[in-house]
């Protein structure tokens, strides 16, 4: 009871913050941006059986990391295919994404602080949008923020639990890493790194435990791209996914709109505009 008159603040933002990214995910029967891909993937996983190397009809295989259609695979087992069951994996890594935020809040500035960092992230409207789209964005913002709040508490502070800490932060670090691919990385290693850089203690570093680190990321990472990713790779030949990335702009914008076509019909379509926008970014990113 203690333990619920403590965090009731947090608890209510919980509940008014399902209600808000769950209302209306079923009844909105329109894709937008990329969720047809990963919908329409995750759908036609099940169908196939291809649960090794999902990917939408419209993509090369292993173009997409796959944790995202894994999960929405399973939301379609457990809530059968539909819009709503689609964009339940985000409402849930939204809720625990809340969950981290306060959590950090909480364990540096207290319990006001924690309600506050909570309740600003769940009403910014990005934050709200894409925790009712069926995408990979806030799968990786909870493995990256869960991320770097494991490895910021183990730099501050010297708890008993580092270790514990210490293995969650890498263990999601991989998570990150089967959802985006490598940009999960660079967004915890960035800030990380800068910190390290600026104490140039390499006692800081000893705490991040590196080794142990590899070892529990390639325990979540390896399997997949060793057995499933570099095959499949070695038989494609050289077209690596910046490549396939770069031709795949070109493509889309003279395609103009994409739709998403399979024996259950048509589940939605991506206007070219919403398109260009992320894929000429990668571009961007790629040619730097």
């Amino acid at each position: 009871m203690d333990w619920l008159k403590q965090h009731r603040g947090f608890l209510i933002i919980v509940v008014l913050a399902a209600t808000l990214f769950g209302n209306g995910i079923w009844a909105y029967k329109e894709f937008v941006r990329a969720e047809s891909y990963f919908a329409l993937g995750a759908r036609l996983m099940i169908e196939r059986g291809e649960w090794l190397a999902p990917h939408a009809p419209d993509e090369q295989v292993l173009n997409k990391p796959p944790l995202t259609y894994w999960l929405i695979g399973l939301s379609y087992k457990i809530f059968r295919a539909s819009y709503g069951a689609a964009r339940v994996p985000s409402m849930l890594a939204a809720l625990l994404t809340l969950g981290v935020v306060y959590f950090l809040g909480f364990r540096f500035g207290g319990p006001r602080q924690g309600i506050l960092a909570a309740a600003v992230l769940a009403t910014s409207y990005l934050f709200l949008s894409f925790a009712r789209m069926a995408m990979s964005d806030m799968l990786l913002t909870l493995f990256v923020t869960t991320s770097l709040g494991c490895f910021t508490i183990v730099l501050t502070s010297n708890s008993n639990r580092r270790t514990v800490l210490v293995l969650i932060g890498y263990a999601a670090l991989g998570l990150g890493m089967l959802t985006k691919g490598p940009i999960a990385c660079v967004l915890v290693a960035a800030p990380i790194g800068t910190e390290l850089l600026i104490s140039r203690d390499r006692a800081e570093l000893r705490k991040l435990r590196p080794l142990l680190g590899l070892i529990i990321f390639l325990i979540v990472t390896a399997p997949y791209f060793v057995f499933v990713y570099a095959p499949a790779q070695s038989i494609r030949g050289r077209d690596g996914p910046f490549g396939m990335n770069l031709r795949h702009c070109s493509a889309i914008s003279r395609r103009g709109r994409f739709a998403c076509q399979s024996r259950f019909g048509s589940i939605g379509s991506v206007p070219r505009e919403q398109i260009e926008a992320r894929e000429f970014f990668i571009c961007g990113l790629c040619g730097l």
